[in-house]
């Protein structure tokens, strides 16, 4: 995807070598969903990232936890959800769970 097309939220890393944006795109349903996007400083690509089973739910909690790991929550109800974190620089995810945010 063309990183000239991304006009929403963005989350720059802490050295700023990556960018994650949430924009909205409409699904083939009619209703706009969350998608989560990345992409080098640079570069003019971007990749999606996405669960194929929760592609549909609303993303939230993004945040940078080194210069290369971007965390995020993927709600699937809600109370719960997944945690992801994901090596930008592989684009490999290193870490997923599911939480369930009534209980503390």
């Amino acid at each position: 995807m063309p990183a000239s097309k991304l006009n929403q939220q963005r989350f720059a890393s802490p050295d700023g070598r990556y960018e994650a944006y949430l924009a909205k795109q409409r699904s083939t349903y009619g209703y706009d969903q969350d998608i989560l996007l990345v992409k080098s400083s640079g570069s003019n690509m971007a990749y999606r990232l996405y669960s194929h089973d929760f592609a549909h739910r609303p993303i939230s909690g993004i945040t940078w936890i080194s210069p290369t790991v971007l965390c995020f929550d993927i709600f699937t109800g809600p109370n719960y959800g997944w945690h992801y974190l994901v090596d930008i620089s592989s684009l490999k995810s290193i870490y997923a769970a599911a939480f369930d945010r009534q209980y503390k």
